[in-house]
């Protein structure tokens, strides 16, 4: 016996001799659609809750992601290769940070340029640190010894 005819035998038993099975199994898909679209839309409007939720920059964080700009150098530092030394922080977030930071920076009264470090940082030993280590060397930091100065 084929599926049809196990699905005919069903409907007979269920809803009588004179029911016609093609309008039922009409009436099934149309339901069936009702459903699957439904479904699809509360999976969209779950997603959409979900990365609707701003990111929250920690002080912590932020402290990290300059580190990682002023050792890469501001000027020439992608989302891409950030986001290498941050991966729990999105590209898209990381690039908006990265140019309101510029913007910050380029503001401050005495950091007319990107080479700078954000006022709040002036006093920080490890930035220290990295503007001497670019002005010895004249290059940026490795990845690697980028990790090293995070403590990663």
């Amino acid at each position: 016996m084929d599926l049809h005819s196990i699905v005919e035998r069903l409907y007979t038993q269920l809803f009588g001799d004179n029911t016609n099975i093609n309008s039922h199994q009409t009436a099934l898909n149309v339901v069936s659609s009702q459903n699957t679209h439904n479904s699809i839309q509360q999976k969209s409007n779950k997603h959409q809750q979900q990365t609707s939720r701003p990111f929250r920059w920690t002080e912590e964080l932020h402290r990290r992601f300059c580190i990682i700009c002023t050792s890469l150098h501001w000027k020439v530092c992608t989302p891409k290769h950030i986001h290498r030394l941050l991966p729990s922080v999105p590209v898209p977030v990381i690039a908006s940070h990265l140019q309101k930071t510029r913007i910050g920076i380029l503001n401050e009264v005495d950091a007319p340029t990107y080479d700078s470090i954000p006022v709040k940082y002036r006093d920080d030993q490890i930035f220290r640190a990295i503007i001497e280590f670019w002005q010895e060397n004249n290059r940026c930091l490795s990845d690697d010894e980028i990790r090293l100065i995070l403590g990663d």
